[in-house]
């Protein structure tokens, strides 16, 4: 943002040097307006050329920014997904383990009254 100021300041001074030199010349009025005229006009495609830059490049790091930001949710989703399979087979280990042991002492109890 620095540079950016620095070079308008310079464009800016620029500017302001060509229009007095002209003011001070030696010339006719028409002539003094046309080329003040033009250096506006230049003056006016610099900015305008500088300020496309600046969008542009604003531009390209948002769309990075957002690019970040949808790999980070979908690396965030994935691993929201594995540690929700995770948790259910888990889960479902553990039910038939406590069915299985469940279904001895069942038999056990069956067997010690038979």
């Amino acid at each position: 943002m620095k540079t950016e100021k620095v070079l308008l300041g310079v464009l800016v001074g620029v500017a302001a040097g060509a229009a007095l030199g002209i003011l001070f010349a030696p010339d006719n009025g028409s002539n003094i307006r046309k080329k003040l005229s033009n250096s506006g006009e230049d003056l006016f495609d610099d900015l305008k050329d500088k300020l496309q830059v600046y969008l542009k490049t604003a531009t390209d790091k948002l769309l990075s920014v957002k690019k970040e930001g949808e790999d980070l949710l979908d690396n965030g989703k994935a691993k929201a997904q594995d540690a929700w399979d995770n948790g259910k087979a888990k889960a479902q280990d553990a039910w038939d383990n406590g069915k299985a042991k469940a279904q001895d002492v069942t038999k056990e109890v069956k067997n010690s009254f038979s």
